[in-house]
């Protein structure tokens, strides 16, 4: 964690926007086009087309008009490698890409106050209201200006990841999460980023986190803001000291339910993850869990380049989640998200340990491939009835795999049992010789994961050799 970060955003271009409509005599749009098409400056207004301003009332030689006065500072298309391209450019003014209105979300409501419209910065001086609601924004290419970065939350292979305020409406903040993406491969141009945020766009389920907007800076790069967990990744859950007590084994097996649910409905709209792990599955509270940085394999870099360099230790690739087709040939399919499903369930019931761990990319492709077909080992915190799941996620053959709608049906049907240790004054017992010690959280049940078997075992091995 890092502290805040120190970045001036400007909140105040109102004034210009409503300047240059009066220039040129169309001042009586200003308050529609802020509060309708939440466009707040002239950068801004650039990408309305004309059935955006058409209806607001406007006729089309006045929407000729306002693109005829637009300040060629506004108009002016960069080359491919620092702005948009003419091609894009026209693309963006001819369609407008919308959000869903009726996207749910929970987000946190800053009333803004005068200091912060003079300042931009003035944020201890908000007043915070938590609450559920709906929030309907018309556009997701975000103005730069409407963003500020707080503070530095996590980096991975694609980008840098931030906390931070949006600007969505003059006196509304929300808090988000806004991925800055490093610079994109050569062969993937601005034109495949928007066709992903068509797709990010239409995505729209209860366990995958709501896509907001793409932000296009001036330099080039580009940002993906979307929905702000405050509990961090499942993986950083995993992690903490009480793990095993916050996030027992009913708790997760309903997790992992939740994110088959969001894959089947990727898996029927023949869209696939390609990154599927506990880093990128959020965590809102203890029963509800989202899927994150869905088709940024796509947006960051070529197929072909992602993968080239997949066997240098020292980049960053999810190669200990990866089916063998996917390393080997670049397929990937909803079954090798169901093999990366498989790790993502051996990351639960291990709490949090690295699959693979000490091993070499080299090392793990020639373990997991045939003719080896090595698999990871049963977690000590998952049932014979779920390890057999995982199995069945790591066939070999594709084919052989189920789909997540079936996974999501095995995972609903598993009943575990469970007791309750008696003492309530004590979280451990002392065993005798022979017996397996017990411990628990807080007076909570006991899950059973399995019969003990191997310590009768080893006693009677043990009497066989006395004897």
């Amino acid at each position: 964690m890092t502290g805040p970060i120190d970045t001036t955003v400007k909140h105040d271009h109102l004034p210009q926007l409503r300047q240059f409509l009066e220039q040129i005599e169309l001042e009586e749009y200003y308050t529609l086009i802020v509060e309708k098409l939440k466009v707040y400056s002239i950068g801004d207004l650039r990408y309305a087309n004309e059935s955006d301003l058409l209806s607001l009332g406007m006729s089309k030689p006045q929407f000729r008009k306002v693109k005829r006065h637009m300040p060629s500072s506004y108009n002016t298309a960069l080359n491919n490698n620092t702005m948009l391209t003419s091609t894009t450019l026209g693309k963006l003014l001819v369609r407008k890409l919308t959000l869903r209105s009726t996207s749910n979300l929970t987000r946190s409501t800053f009333e803004l106050n005068s200091d912060y419209e003079q300042q931009g910065s003035s944020i201890t001086s908000l007043n915070q209201q938590t609450n559920m609601g709906k929030h309907q924004q018309q556009k997701n290419i975000i103005s730069q200006q409407n963003i500020q970065l707080i503070e530095k939350i996590g980096e991975g292979e694609f980008g840098t990841v931030y906390k931070a305020f949006w600007k969505a409406k003059q006196t509304e903040l929300l808090t988000v999460a806004v991925k800055r993406l490093n610079k994109l491969d050569q062969d993937f141009g601005l034109d495949d980023i928007l066709k992903e945020v068509c797709v990010l766009q239409d995505i729209e389920h209860t366990h995958i986190v709501q896509f907001f907007g793409i932000v296009i800076q001036t330099d080039g790069s580009f940002m993906l803001v979307t929905e702000y967990a405050h509990s961090r990744s499942l993986y950083e859950c995993l992690l903490s000291n009480n793990a095993k007590c916050e996030y027992t084994i009913e708790i997760l097996i309903e997790f992992l339910r939740q994110i088959t649910t969001a894959m089947s409905y990727l898996e029927k709209k023949f869209l696939i993850h390609r990154d599927l792990a506990c880093r990128n599955i959020l965590v809102f509270n203890k029963s509800l869990v989202k899927l994150s940085d869905f088709g940024l394999s796509r947006i960051c870099c070529s197929e072909t380049n992602y993968y080239k360099t997949s066997w240098k230790d020292t980049l960053r690739l999810p190669i200990a989640w990866m089916s063998p087709e996917a390393i080997n040939f670049l397929r990937f399919t909803s079954a090798s998200d169901i093999f990366s499903f498989g790790v993502c369930m051996w990351e639960c019931f291990t709490y949090g340990q690295m699959p693979w761990q000490g091993m070499s990319s080299a090392e793990i492709v020639n373990a997991i491939d045939a003719p080896n077909h090595q698999r990871l080992p049963r977690p000590p915190y998952a049932t014979t009835e779920l390890y057999q799941i995982m199995l069945q996620c790591w066939k070999h053959e594709p084919t052989e795999r189920p789909t997540f709608s079936q996974l999501e049906k095995t995972l609903r049907e598993i009943e575990l049992k469970q007791v309750r240790w008696k003492d309530k004054n004590s979280t451990s017992t002392n065993s005798p010789d022979g017996f397996l010690s017990i411990e628990s959280c807080a007076l909570g049940p006991l899950t059973i994961l399995d019969r003990w078997k191997e310590g009768k075992e080893e006693e009677e091995k043990k009497n066989e050799r006395n004897d």
